[in-house]
């Protein structure tokens, strides 16, 4: 028998899993996973963490269902710039008679958690069948907007490959992801950090700080950033005085030991220049230990922290010395500022996570929530590259759908790999 045959015949047993009745196989509804949702005629995925962090991970020994913590606003605000530019489309009639839905999954900053919800948005009627070939695949999901982090993206790019569904990211810099070899379903909307970290080396050459210190993630984005990094660094005669090495996982009593040992290392180094390639969240811990320690440096931020307003209210963080760093353009919105003063779900739809939000952030009514909303926390012109990627896309099916001023002529239920040909020739 063909290996073809196999797998087909096979698949009737991974099919079970998918039918069985709610509840069996460990997730009530839909929501457990995908938190947000609109029905539409055309569906965009948007992959992003609404939280910080999945709970327990270095404890996981069986596969049990992702249970996440710390919400993450900043994040949250992408997805919430992703919905209000999609309703602005609909109620625009960019798209002649077509309106465009939405499937919101928290991917909890872990790119597990992430590959387990690509199958909850590629199902098509509940179950997603094993084939030989996905030329015909027409799930609802057409595109999949994300993922936040380089690590989330080139995991779920790999995976997407399979089926050639479009992977959009606003933020996701590696440099690896523009290996369309390897990466073919993936583009995005942010340069690679290969840009960026010219830019750093210049920018140390410029003021003669030939001799720093790197401290970077041990993860997918960390590590294709320094390697880039150290290449440009020697064309312009900057020397690494120490590397430090933060892995992106760690429970919160490793945490404490990794952040103490790179103290300790910047604080005996002489280089006065440090570059943080690592999350802001990583950055604020390292931070406050600097600020505990009375400890003053140069830090070079890179593009994941560079605009973090959490960093920038960190009580006495004037203290940690200077920061320079690069970030991309951005624009504040009236329209977005305003509808995150009256945020509800779309209607015909649900959004448990703004709920989530209201009852951490405030514990109040909805006339304290107008009062207090998103927008007076965080910087809102940090999603404008969202924003971008959601008009990318409507552009793509204006012209896959063949869309006048008055109708859309094309199918409305196509297969994704369509779309992407039209978003590379937009791109």
């Amino acid at each position: 028998m063909h290996t073809c045959g196999l797998l087909c015949c096979f698949s009737a047993l991974m099919i079970l899993s998918s039918v069985l009745p709610p509840g069996v196989n460990g997730c009530d509804v839909a929501h457990s996973i995908c938190g947000a949702h609109a029905p539409g005629d055309v569906v965009i995925g948007i992959m992003l963490p609404c939280h910080h962090k999945v709970k327990g991970i270095n404890e996981r020994i069986r596969p049990e269902n992702f249970l996440c913590s710390d919400f993450d606003l900043q994040s949250f605000l992408k997805s919430l710039a992703i919905i209000h530019e999609i309703e602005e489309i609909n109620a625009s009639g960019f798209l002649p008679g077509v309106h465009l839905g939405y499937m919101l999954c928290d991917t909890c900053s872990y790119a597990s958690k992430a590959l387990q919800d690509v199958g909850h948005m590629l199902e098509v009627n509940n179950t997603l069948n094993v084939k030989c070939d996905y030329t015909d695949f027409r799930p609802t999901v057409k595109i999949i907007l994300g993922a936040l982090y380089s690590e989330e993206s080139i995991a779920l790019a790999r995976l997407l490959n399979v089926y050639m569904v479009p992977l959009l990211s606003a933020t996701s810099s590696s440099p690896e992801l523009s290996d369309k070899l390897r990466y073919p379903v993936f583009l995005r909307t942010i340069p690679s950090d290969s840009h960026q970290t010219k830019a750093v080396a210049k920018l140390l050459h410029h003021y003669n700080w030939n001799w720093v210190g790197v401290v970077y993630g041990d993860d997918d984005y960390g590590k294709a950033a320094y390697e880039s990094f150290l290449k440009d660094a020697e064309a312009n005669d900057v020397c690494v005085a120490y590397r430090k090495v933060l892995p992106h996982n760690l429970d919160d009593s490793d945490l404490r030991e990794g952040i103490q040992q790179v103290a300790q290392q910047i604080r005996s180094s002489s280089a006065q220049v440090v570059l943080l390639i690592l999350k802001r969240s990583l950055v604020e811990v390292l931070f406050k230990e600097m600020i505990r320690t009375n400890t003053s440096r140069i830090w070079i931020a890179s593009d994941v922290w560079s605009r973090s307003s959490s960093l920038a209210t960190i009580d006495d963080i004037n203290k940690v010395g200077d920061i320079l760093g690069f970030t991309f353009v951005a624009s504040k919105s009236e329209s977005f500022d305003n509808y995150l003063k009256n945020l509800t779900a779309t209607p015909g739809g649900y959004n448990y996570f703004i709920e989530e939000y209201k009852n951490l952030r405030f514990n109040c009514s909805s006339e304290c929530f107008s009062n207090n909303p998103p927008s007076h926390s965080v910087d809102t012109s940090e999603t404008f590259l969202s924003k971008v990627a959601v008009w990318a896309v409507a552009n793509a099916l204006k012209k896959l759908l063949k869309c006048n001023s008055s109708s859309c002529a094309g199918e409305i239920n196509f297969p994704p790999w369509e779309v992407r040909i039209d978003l590379y020739i937009s791109f």
